[in-house]
């Protein structure tokens, strides 16, 4: 063997090893990364956050066919003023019909609320996180029509689903298990909002009564992901079986009752700096059966598919 030969065969051997040096090390690094205690809590007071989110409900035949699908998509700010305060404005709401009509609803657009971490969600009037029901009593679209019973909740709903999945799952609780005890990648809880009953009803058409109750809710911390060019947790979150019943009273004494079973489940993207919640999904599952006097009763099946999206 020549000595060109065992110079290029001392350097491809010198090369393999700093090759397998690197990989071990990196290897290791990464274990060491993925396997230390996370802190998820303690959203950082900081600028003013945008977010898109978008909900569509697709309505299903009981042979299974599509009947329909509708979107509201809703882009909502944040502005933090404390850990535990921040006040929400809705700068724009659009409801997109079965025909692809887009609809927009005025009266949301500028409207501000405060959430407080601090308070329970029914405290304040049997008003959940503070959303005034008066706010939509009467909702009318652009061209003045009002929105019926069932599509205003859908609306009102949107801004419900937001501060369950950011504010609730995605932040720490006032009771014993949340998202604090999360700590490792695969662990899993079970969450405080498990089997709780919050109300449902809205303004004077969906009457008090109405409530919805969860199943077992559970978290799991699943992994790291990267969003927004940010390193983020995965939390997923499962409703277990959930029920609910509503009572709506579309006109003076002519009552409408439903009830029916949800299952929801999704995950959350927290920024592991921040706090704040990146990204977000639900997928849902809703069976119901409506009884209306002096007709059949009627069943329904419905998926909802849910993104929020931080559009900072």
């Amino acid at each position: 063997m020549n000595l060109s030969k065992i110079c290029r065969a001392f350097i491809n051997s010198l090369l393999l090893l700093l090759f397998m040096c690197t990989t071990i090390y990196s290897q290791t690094d990464v274990n060491k990364f993925l396997g230390q205690e996370f802190d998820l809590t303690n959203r950082i007071v900081d600028t003013i956050h945008d977010f898109q989110m978008e909900t569509k409900v697709i309505l299903y035949a009981p042979d299974g066919k599509r009947t329909g699908a509708e979107v509201f998509k809703l882009l909502l700010q944040a502005q933090p003023l404390t850990k535990s305060k921040t006040k929400y404005t809705c700068k724009n709401y659009q409801w997109i019909k079965n025909d692809s009509a887009i609809v927009s609803i005025p009266s949301l657009e500028g409207w501000s609320y405060l959430f407080n971490k601090d308070i329970d969600a029914n405290e304040e009037k049997g008003q959940l996180f503070g959303i005034s029901h008066s706010q939509f009593e009467n909702l009318k679209d652009e061209k003045g029509n009002i929105l019926e019973p069932a599509k205003t909740y859908f609306v009102y709903n949107t801004f419900i689903d937001f501060h369950s999945i950011c504010d609730i799952f995605g932040r720490e609780t006032n009771e014993d298990n949340g998202i604090q005890n999360l700590k490792t990648i695969g662990q899993k809880i079970i969450h405080s909002a498990s089997f709780s009953e919050p109300p449902v009803n809205l303004g004077s058409k969906i009457k008090e009564g109405s409530k919805f109750k969860n199943g077992e809710i559970t978290l799991t911390l699943k992994g790291i992901g990267y969003i927004n060019n940010q390193p983020c947790a995965i939390v997923g979150y499962d409703s277990g079986e959930s029920y609910f019943k509503m009572i709506i009273e579309p006109m003076p004494n002519f009552t409408v009752n439903t009830v029916g079973s949800s299952h929801y489940f999704g995950d959350i993207y927290i920024n592991l700096k921040s706090k704040w919640v990146q990204k977000a999904d639900l997928t849902e599952f809703v069976v119901s059966e409506t009884t209306i006097p002096g007709m059949n009763k009627i069943s329904t099946a419905i998926e909802r598919q849910l993104s929020i999206r931080m559009l900072d």
